[in-house]
């Protein structure tokens, strides 16, 4: 006699299958994404900060815990230079790819933080979804984390993108991409000291 899976078998597979596809089981690359600070006066390239930063868990609406729709980030910055540097949490802002800036993380560490000489931070933040905006409006295929650094008073914005994984090829990335930023004097002349920043990805979890 031929053997038929029984109802409660079909229905597990099916709600099993379907739920693969809800918003918690998304995964993004490069895990973590890298930034690098460098001073651009320096002739030896010195780094003077390192940033890492991964997207963690998608999490649905919680009705029972009353916590909406989020994306978890954790950002871990270390200082290489020979002054301080600080990072205000605050400055922490999260980007869809349509350009949807989520609303202001929960952090785990709200308060400024200033690190010496070989210091490292570690901050979590979860962003809720965009005010007014149903999850399935949100394109969730790419992702923008901000920040900005202080070093000796002057700011110093950053930035890294994250792709969600696709699982039907393996993948790669590219060389890291450099650019530079610094400021100048009221008659056009460069400061004396600038940044450069760089991005780029080793596979790693957390």
């Amino acid at each position: 006699m031929p053997r038929c899976s029984s109802p409660p078998l079909l229905l597990s597979l099916l709600l099993l299958l379907g739920g693969c596809q809800t918003y918690s089981s998304l995964s993004y690359e490069p895990a973590p994404a890298e930034s690098i600070l460098y001073a651009a006066a320096a002739a030896d390239g010195r780094v003077l900060a390192r940033t890492l930063v991964s997207i963690g868990a998608v999490h649905d609406a919680d009705p029972d815990a009353n916590t909406p729709p989020a994306v978890d980030v954790r950002i871990m910055v270390e200082n290489t230079s020979d002054r301080p540097i600080t990072l205000d949490p605050a400055t922490l802002a999260l980007v869809s790819g349509r350009l949807h800036a989520f609303d202001p993380p929960f952090l785990s560490q709200p308060n400024p933080v200033t690190l010496g000489p070989g210091q490292t931070t570690t901050v979590d933040a979860t962003f809720p979804f965009p005010a007014g905006m149903p999850p399935s409006a949100v394109d969730m295929r790419q992702l923008l984390v901000r920040w900005t650094l202080d070093i000796d008073g002057q700011a110093a914005p950053d930035s890294v993108s994250f792709q969600r994984r696709r699982y039907s090829y393996p993948s790669y990335w590219h060389d890291p991409a450099y650019w530079h930023f610094g400021y100048r004097h009221r008659h056009g002349h460069h400061g004396h000291y600038g940044f450069h920043v760089g991005f780029g990805s080793f596979d790693h979890c957390w």
